[in-house]
């Protein structure tokens, strides 16, 4: 037996006797973040009897704002029906209540990661559930990274329409309650009726009586845990529909989205496999792309022949490593090369210079919202910003252009402008909302007539007249930024 197939053996048989070690039953847990180095915790379940040497299918579930991770355990009986299917189950910390953006998204995603390396799990059965605050983070997470679930399921959650096609092999089932006064059911209703536009498969079921309560989750528990049951990740799928604003999220299954023609504006590929040994993709908003040669589902041998926008038609003779296709200055013509990496990094989006390092402003969640709204104000020509006093809210770490574009952490990311002609605003809305910048609170030293723009939940709030402009906040912002000071 040669030394290297002695430490091979070694090694496997120290991460079975490491995971056999490992107690069944409810446990807090924790792990290091790859986002920030930190310790961060999260509670995880491990049916009794089910982890003899057998992969267990993994649902990983989200919590609402304003609690933490062991909100599922204390509010739902998600332990009973997780021993009743033999399901793991992984709690993360939704930290910062960033709506898992920023470092809350990649903690769900080292969570995942974590419990693999303590149990085994099957990678084609990996879930994800949330509720409220939850819910947007399994749409978001989700769509995000479609190749890692094998279906969703988002309960009183809002849903980026731009993402929507991403769906196409999760099969989300939706849920929510018609009555929500916190999450109004139209935020379900909306990405349900996209997705039947669009022919994608989904389940949607509304319920009512139960408000924004939990109680709503438990007992949906048989109808999710079999729809769960029902489904199994395809790694490997023919057809690709695949949306991203950045190349940091850029991968999906067996592609990579590489670079775009416009950041942060949504860059799409379709790819499909042809016979015999054909792949068409099909490209907007996209000026790199790599196709991992080995993941590719084909049935022959031979060459690989490649279609790139009817406009470039490529003869691929490697079995392995990627192919990248790269468009000319002129974004007319398609040219290829081979990379023999094993798997390609992800672009590190640029940091951008013109934010005051180190300042106060981003270490509170109102004076990072101050700023902001100054900002948005002298890029759209605004008087006046009205916004929650959280609604900015940053995780850490330098200010770069992807995370820019997440600053503002509530999911209906659309502005409107309306004029304001001295009727108290805030009065109308019923939750706290301040005029900001903060020295703008004093509306009696303004002129009686100013342009105020808010996001569009509040503006339809105050019952105002208003006009929609047509970029998400995240980008006037970042538009703002990348000018010079």
């Amino acid at each position: 037996m040669s030394l290297r197939l002695i430490t091979m053996t070694l090694f496997l048989g120290m991460l079975a006797l490491a995971a056999a070690e490992i107690p069944a039953g409810d446990q807090p847990s924790s792990f290091t973040s790859s986002y920030d180095g930190t310790i961060q915790p999260y509670r995880m379940y491990i049916p009794e009897g089910k982890t003899a040497g057998n992969p267990l299918p993994l649902a990983v579930v989200l919590h609402g704002k304003g609690v933490d991770q062991n909100a599922w355990f204390e509010f739902t009986p998600v332990k009973e029906y997780a021993q009743q299917f033999g399901y793991a189950i992984a709690a993360p910390l939704g930290r910062g209540d960033y709506f898992y953006r920023g470092a809350a998204e990649q903690d769900v995603l080292d969570v995942i990661e974590d419990v693999k390396k303590k149990i085994p799990i099957d990678p084609d059965r990996i879930y994800l559930m949330g509720h409220s605050m939850g819910g947007w983070g399994c749409w978001w997470i989700g769509l995000r990274q479609p190749d890692l679930f094998a279906t969703i399921c988002p309960m009183s959650g809002f849903a980026l329409t731009e993402l929507l096609f991403n769906a196409t092999h999760l099969d989300p089932f939706i849920i929510h309650d018609t009555d929500d006064p916190i999450v109004p059911v139209e935020q379900s209703r909306w990405p349900a009726q996209k997705l039947s536009e669009y022919g994608i498969s989904f389940r949607y079921r509304e319920e009512s009586g139960y408000g924004h309560k939990s109680k709503m989750i438990g007992d949906n528990f048989p109808r999710l845990f079999e729809w769960m049951n029902a489904h199994r990740r395809d790694p490997k799928p023919k057809n690709i529909f695949f949306v991203t604003r950045t190349p940091a999220r850029g991968r999906a299954y067996w592609l990579q989205i590489l670079g775009t023609e416009k950041f942060p504006y949504p860059a799409i590929a379709n790819a499909q496999i042809g016979k015999p040994n054909r792949v068409l993709l099909k490209t907007d908003n996209v000026t790199s792309i790599a196709v991992n040669l080995a993941e590719l589902p084909l049935n022959a041998e031979g060459d690989i022949e490649v279609s790139m926008d009817q406009i470039g038609n490529f003869t691929i003779k490697e079995k392995s490593g990627w192919a990248v296709f790269a468009k000319n200055a002129d974004n007319e013509k398609w040219s290829y090369y081979h990379n023999p990496a094993s798997a390609l990094p992800h672009k590190q989006s640029p940091t951008v210079m013109n934010v005051p390092k180190g300042a106060a402003e981003f270490t509170s969640p109102t004076l990072l919202t101050s700023w902001a709204s100054k900002k948005l104000c002298e890029e759209i020509g605004a008087d006046l910003c009205l916004f929650l006093d959280d609604s900015f809210q940053h995780s850490g770490g330098n200010l770069t252009e992807d995370s820019i574009i997440d600053l503002f952490v509530y999911p209906e990311d659309r502005l409107a402008q309306f004029i304001y002609k001295g009727e108290d605003l805030p009065r109308h809305i019923n939750q706290p909302a301040r005029f900001f910048p903060l020295d703008s609170i004093n509306l009696k030293t303004r002129k009686s007539s100013q342009l105020v723009i808010a996001p569009v939940n509040l503006a339809n709030k105050m019952n105002v007249k208003y006009e929609l402009l047509p970029d998400t906040v995240g980008i006037y912002l970042l538009r703002a930024l990348k000018k010079a000071p």
